[in-house]
């Protein structure tokens, strides 16, 4: 239900952008000078709304940053290991060394790990 409400406001908030801007063409979207497609203001002020709460409550809570450090302390590790011994990545990523260097092979392996996936092999 929250998406479809949030796209049918940006469906219409953008309808309106089109008959304010008196949009006819391509031409008229390219030199429109400001974003066309946008939510309405009310649903922009309510992300906002949303967004601060969010930083204050949740992304900035004691526990979720305590997480965060021991997921950067993690990635850290494993990126040190698998630098220092580029032979232990996957197959995949080993083909890579030669072409794209064993930082960027390692930092793509790294990447393409799940959460749990890296806090297991971190702690291995």
């Amino acid at each position: 239900r929250l998406i479809e409400f949030l796209v049918s406001d940006l469906v219409e908030a953008t309808k309106q952008q089109l008959v304010d801007g008196q949009v006819q063409s391509v031409t008229d979207v390219q030199h429109f000078g400001r974003r066309l497609v946008v939510p309405s203001p009310a649903i922009l002020a309510k992300k906002a709304e949303l967004e601060k709460f969010l930083y204050e409550r949740v992304y900035r809570h004691p526990t979720v940053l305590a997480e965060r450090a021991l997921a950067e302390q993690a990635i850290q590790e494993l990126f040190a290991r698998y630098s220092a011994l580029p032979d232990k990545l996957p197959p995949k990523f080993q083909t890579r060394l030669a072409e794209d260097g064993v930082s960027r092979a390692v930092c793509d392996y790294l990447a393409n790990m799940t959460d749990r996936f890296a806090l297991a092999d971190a702690s291995r």
